[in-house]
């Protein structure tokens, strides 16, 4: 039982990770602008099922669709600000 409180606890790092090179390659392949709109509806509907989970799974799995899109905004956003400022 201790292992599997462990791998639940982990799965939202996992978002962590794999989210940042999957929208940024999202970004450089296509449009910044389109991966930072997936990331923003990443973090919407982790959000929203993050409010309604009941139960350790939900919450995980909801953290781990929230984590694919907010870590990748953090990323994103301040590229495509020195992208457009001119600078």
């Amino acid at each position: 039982q201790k292992d599997e409180r462990t791998i639940i606890s982990s799965i939202p790092y996992l978002g962590m990770t794999i989210g940042p090179l999957l929208l940024n390659y999202v970004g450089d392949k296509y449009d910044r602008l389109l991966a930072i709109r997936i990331g923003f509806i990443l973090s919407a509907i982790g959000s929203f099922f993050f409010a309604i989970a009941q139960d350790i799974i939900t919450l995980s799995a909801a953290l781990f669709i929230q984590n694919l899109g907010v870590n990748s905004l953090l990323v994103l956003i301040f590229v495509h600000i020195f992208e457009t400022s001119g600078t």
